[in-house]
């Protein structure tokens, strides 16, 4: 019915032939002065309106509005005429790329994929000015073809709802140089794209049903270079970021990025609707907040972008609100919440169970009283528990570190054998495992090494520094030993094992580990 209203309206006959007037109109609305007849320039939004009005005009029934008013004769020379112009464009296009390609002039073949899919888009092939734009890709010779490319992709894909193509061009497009090395100071050109990026990434978020993603993304755009009429406009910037936000965001973010954004205000002015609501919200005067949201709906639900999600939104708002309202009180009387939400008890019990169901809520309901009843949560004891994990956390780090300290001290280093029998308990010279480790500990010193023609028992030896020798090790106190101890285990300046160096007397060895 809304179909044949708006052909009524522009005096246009709801017959089959409608879709051909329609596509006409986006294409004259979208590339007006390319040929195409006409005199005025209907405003940006038609172009969209008449595609989402095709599909409407497909199942609509042939029949006279209800006014009983006649509508027009259709003009089938105008529609001839229209179409043969259309198919003279297409081929000088065609031959226009074909001759570049003769060329092989990278700069030339971009172009003529770029003005073959504008043609395209005017006619309402959306499958095919989609392919003329990504073929434009592998002709793109700076960062700036990239991203006009990005740009005519990600316009068309929203046209055909493909939304995973958007956020995929987005990306890329934000990967570019240009953008991504700008993240301080953006010029205006920059900036402006930037704000077209954010907006398109911000519809594909919301058609997948991501509001906070949706909201944040939307929440990044600038106003003063927010210019993307074939898409949207700073109006639902504004409607679109603040509902998301209102149905997403706790009152701090609420605050910081809504309210106190510098930026964002001036998208709110074009919609003090919109902004009266957000305020109404944050100072908790819900059941105003509320009326307003209700009065909006209707026009909300004609949106082509919103409408699928106007209801959802709605709820979530509404139980955030009222989780917002029962968060400061331990009990609270049902018929004064009723009166603060502008319903009734009963509507607002069958809410608050379901909120309650779904554990966001931590609360009982007396059915008989009608109170609302938050449930004794001991903080005292929790916290408690939570002191005592931490004190053993920080036991156990703190003799991780003691252990370490000490290992790093005597330079002990653990050399695991493959292979190797165990160490024999009892042997006087061997390995001695430290507390925490699982390895002996052992540390490569010099073996003695006897002259050729026989050796003498009192002989000195001669070190050899390929051969290791197991020596016990005992750490030295930690902060006992005088300055110059480096521990027991090692070698002497000389190459020859130093003398062990034990603990004072009374002072156990393990208790330094």
């Amino acid at each position: 019915m809304a179909a044949h209203t708006t052909l009524f309206l522009l005096g246009i006959p709801t017959r089959p032939w409608a879709p051909v007037f329609l596509c006409w109109l986006g294409a004259h609305s979208a590339g007006a002065g390319q040929g195409l007849p006409g005199g005025t320039h209907p405003p940006a939004p038609w172009p969209l309106m008449a595609r989402y009005s095709l599909r409407e005009l497909q199942n609509a029934p042939d029949t006279i509005p209800e006014s009983g008013v006649e509508p027009p004769p259709l003009d089938t020379a105008w529609v001839e005429a229209t179409r043969k112009k259309a198919l003279l464009k297409l081929e000088k296009l065609d031959t226009d790329l074909k001759n570049y390609k003769g060329n092989s002039i990278k700069e030339s073949i971009r172009r003529g994929h770029d003005d073959l899919g504008d043609h395209y888009l005017d006619c309402g092939d959306l499958s095919n000015a989609l392919k003329c734009y990504s073929r434009a890709r592998d002709y793109c010779t700076s960062a700036k073809h990239v991203i006009n490319m990005c740009l005519n992709v990600i316009k068309v894909s929203v046209y055909l709802q493909n939304w995973s193509h958007v956020l995929s061009y987005v990306s890329k497009a934000e990967s570019t140089p240009e953008i991504a090395e700008q993240r301080g100071e953006r010029d205006s050109q920059t900036q402006a794209t930037v704000t077209k990026l954010k907006c398109a990434a911000g519809l594909a978020e919301l058609a997948a049903r991501k509001y906070k993603q949706a909201a944040k993304c939307f929440l990044l755009a600038s106003f003063d270079h927010c210019d993307f009429p074939e898409l949207l406009s700073p109006s639902n910037v504004a409607v679109y970021g603040g509902l998301c936000a209102l149905a997403t965001f706790d009152r701090q973010e609420l605050q910081r990025n809504v309210i106190s954004s510098s930026s964002f205000k001036l998208f709110l002015e074009l919609e003090p609707q919109v902004r009266d609501i957000i305020f109404k919200f944050y100072e908790s005067k819900y059941a105003s907040c509320l009326k307003m949201l209700d009065e909006m709906k209707d026009n909300l639900l004609l949106d082509m972008y919103l409408a699928p999600h106007v209801r959802t939104l709605y709820t979530q708002i509404r139980n955030r609100a009222l989780i917002q309202y029962f968060s400061p009180y331990v009990s609270a009387d049902m018929h004064k919440m009723a009166a603060a939400f502008n319903t009734t008890v009963a509507a607002l019990e069958d809410e608050l169970t379901q909120l309650i169901l779904e554990g966001l809520i931590n609360a009982r309901i007396d059915s008989h009283s009608k109170i609302l009843y938050a449930r004794d949560v001991d903080q005292r004891s929790t916290t408690f528990e939570k002191s005592l994990l931490m004190g053993k956390e920080f036991q156990r780090r703190a003799k991780a570190m003691i252990l370490r300290a000490a290992v790093l001290r005597n330079q002990i280093h653990v050399k695991v054998r493959v292979g190797a029998a165990p160490a024999r308990r009892g042997s006087g010279v061997g390995t001695r495992t430290s507390p925490g480790l699982s390895s002996p500990i052992s540390t490569p010193v010099p073996s003695p090494r006897r002259e050729p023609g026989g050796a003498d028992a009192g002989q000195q030896p001669v070190p050899n520094e390929h051969q290791h020798v197991r020596v016990p090790c005992v750490p030295p106190p930690l902060g006992l030993g005088h300055a110059g101890s480096r521990g027991s285990c090692g070698t002497s300046s000389g190459g020859y094992p130093r003398p062990r160096e034990g603990p004072p007397a009374g002072v156990s060895t393990s208790s330094f580990l």
